[in-house]
């Protein structure tokens, strides 16, 4: 098993991609082949680019690949906007979990690309949590209003 295979951002693409393959063939055939192959298309890309990620040693590299993931997740999240309003997926409550699937997965393509733009710096990363450290510090005062303290 490779490595990428244990990563929850994989594991929730590829339960997403299975989800999606069981609901498009029963949109109907004007939007089956058209929306239904750009939505599994973006999901399936999405995979590729995982496998590519875990292979590459350059940070600048992966961040590239993790934003191309993000790219095509809101890509997704729109093409099944208009499938829902195009009522394509049944219930409204089947879009809901759809989004918020790839909500989840938005939300760690984010946190995977400060990740690596943190460990491609991290001697400016230590530098701006030290800064953000002492800005609250002083910035403590202003939140009592002008009441000082003596």
């Amino acid at each position: 098993m490779s490595i990428y295979s244990k990563l929850p951002i994989y594991n929730d693409v590829f339960f997403l991609l299975k989800d999606l393959y069981e609901r498009v063939p029963k949109f109907s055939k004007q939007y089956k082949y058209l929306l239904g192959e750009k939505m599994l298309g973006c999901l399936t890309e999405s995979l590729v680019l995982i496998n590519r990620i875990s292979g590459e040693r350059e940070n600048k590299e992966r961040i590239i690949g993790v934003s191309e993931i993000h790219e095509n997740i809101n890509k997704l999240l729109i093409y099944t906007r208009v499938a829902n309003e195009l009522h394509q997926l049944g219930k409204d409550s089947v879009y809901f979990f759809l989004a918020e699937k790839m909500l989840d997965i938005l939300n760690q393509t984010e946190n995977w690309k400060k990740f690596l733009q943190k460990s491609d710096f991290p001697g400016i990363a230590r530098l701006s949590d030290e800064q953000a450290r002492n800005k609250n510090a002083t910035f403590r005062p202003s939140i009592l209003g002008d009441k000082r303290l003596s």
